[in-house]
């Protein structure tokens, strides 16, 4: 009588125990489709590992719905039952090597992209080979009753006689997976091991256990459960390299803060020594700074303010392209304004000295071509070059000073031209002189202008009131230049007609005539 009593306690426990492991089975589908869906919407992983972990959630989902349904109609004799019940406890046995197969190559990749391999171990292949045996052996079991059959009434039981050929092929891979992930995952990061190794762990010992609690799946629930762990943790490795991504983005974003903070302030000790030079000057010097001041303000504040909303936006690549590129902008006008400044204050220091040389006119009009052909095509304007009376081609004078003028002119002849119009640069040899004439039919220079077009940060304004685009030095430039070496400049310009500008300089043969 005490037999009976314990017999039917047992039979109670193990009937609780599988009333247990239903709910648990649903419990792991849900979180199984949830990973699933997870993994398929997530971006910051590869597609091939996107693709291996989808479709090891996919077949932890399928297996633990087999599972149900293999329970569900056990006992069930009619002939719905009788096709989910073989098909069911069919798929039970073939879903556990069709998920060793993914997770073999997802071990793979890991080991090649994170471990640091060069090539993928021998002993996967090997693992690959009895998978695909195992799987066989599972197929010949459905036709055979190698493994299993199902009674008439619907109920499944095991071959006792042959049921342990089921274990040979686990036997092999799932030690085979233990020595691949000791010997060539030692890069790997330590929680991503534990989970791999869980995930052979669990089911060794789920398969122990089962010889001693008959009528329980704990095979599925100990393939399924690391499955969900490495989900886990690989979706915790995909919010550290987020945050490490994120951190690296903000470090980079303040190294260049850092060195913006550098150039400008290197740009302000520049500005101070010419602000200490301005104040013993004349009205002039102090109107200069003054302007001057107004100019640097503008790209200063903006590109503090374009610095402050990228480290506001810091999770918005996209935010912080776009204001990276707007400080870039400012810094190199500011910068190009810094130049023109530095180039007015050489002009005028006494230090300043023209460094007379024989060069080539023709060499000089190529190099003239290569720097404004690009920028004019790129705004639709013409640009040519015409030689008026040329008999001399090498001539003696400042070439640096003569390219600073040149490059004033016709900058400014582009800039101040619209798409489609023409700009020319023509250079006229007379008795005494050699011409530098630049032309085009632009918005020309109202003659208000023309009176103070000279004077520093002089620019015209528009049909609203606001100043054109521009330093207000380029002109500056040219006007001192011409003066030191001896020249004259005449400027004629009509509105909306176009502006011609010549240049004469006295200079100096140094060869015979071209005819000759």
């Amino acid at each position: 009588m005490d037999f009976s009593m314990r017999e039917l306690q047992s039979l109670d426990m193990v009937s609780r125990l599988q009333g247990f492991q239903m709910n648990l089975f649903f419990m792991l589908k849900g979180v199984a489709i949830v990973t699933t869906i997870f993994t398929l919407l997530s971006r910051s992983l590869s597609q091939k590992r996107r693709r291996l972990l989808f479709a090891m959630g996919l077949s932890s989902f399928l297996y633990v719905v087999f599972e149900i349904y293999s329970y569900r109609f056990r006992g069930d004799a009619s002939r719905l039952g009788f096709y989910v019940v073989r098909i069911s406890n069919f798929m039970i046995f073939l879903m556990p090597y069709i998920i060793v197969y993914i997770f073999t190559n997802y071990l793979s990749d890991m080991l090649i992209n994170e471990g640091g391999l060069k090539k993928i171990p021998r002993v996967l292949d090997l693992i690959l080979i009895f998978t695909f045996l195992g799987s066989s052996l599972v197929v010949l079991s459905q036709f055979t009753g190698l493994y299993y059959t199902v009674d008439f009434e619907n109920l499944y039981s095991r071959t006792n006689a042959t049921f342990w050929i089921s274990y040979i092929c686990p036997a092999i891979i799932f030690p085979a997976h233990f020595y691949t992930i000791i010997k060539y995952g030692k890069n790997l990061k330590k929680c991503v091991r534990i989970s791999l190794l869980t995930f052979i762990v669990m089911p060794v010992l789920a398969t122990i256990a089962q010889f001693f609690l008959y009528g329980l799946s704990l095979t599925s629930v100990s393939l399924v459960l690391p499955l969900i762990y490495m989900f886990i943790i690989e979706l915790m490795d995909m919010d550290r390299t987020v945050s490490e991504v994120r951190e690296q983005k903000i470090e980079e974003l303040n190294e260049r803060q850092s060195d913006y903070q550098k150039m400008l302030d290197h740009k302000s000790k520049e500005i101070e020594r010419i602000k200490g030079a301005v104040n013993e000057a004349n009205y002039r010097k102090a109107s200069f700074i003054t302007n001057m001041s107004n100019d640097i303000k503008t790209p200063l504040n903006n590109i503090i303010e374009y610095t402050g909303i990228a480290l506001k936006n810091e999770n918005k690549p996209e935010t912080v392209d776009e204001c990276l590129h707007k400080i870039k902008k400012e810094s190199l006008d500011l910068s190009t304004f810094m130049d023109d400044i530095l180039d007015v204050t050489l002009v005028e220091s006494d230090n300043f000295e023209l460094s007379e040389e024989p060069f080539s006119i023709k060499e000089a009009e190529e190099g003239v071509m290569d720097i404004f052909l690009s920028e004019a095509i790129r705004k639709n304007v013409s640009f040519e070059i015409e030689n008026v009376n040329l008999s001399r081609d090498v001539v003696v004078h400042c070439k640096s000073a003569l390219a600073m003028i040149t490059v004033n002119l016709i900058s400014n002849a582009i800039k101040f031209t619209n798409p489609g119009g023409h700009v020319k640069l023509i250079i006229e040899e007379t008795d005494n002189n050699y011409n530098l004439i630049v032309e085009d039919n632009g918005i020309g220079i109202s003659e208000e202008f023309l009176e103070t077009i000279y004077e520093p940060f002089e620019r015209e304004k528009n049909a609203v009131g606001h100043r054109l685009p521009g330093t207000g030095l380029g002109m500056t430039i040219v006007k001192k230049l011409v003066d030191k070496m001896g020249g004259s400049i005449e400027i004629k310009s009509k509105k909306r007609v176009g502006t011609r500008i010549t240049v004469a300089l006295p200079l100096v043969y140094t060869c015979h005539p071209q005819n000759k």
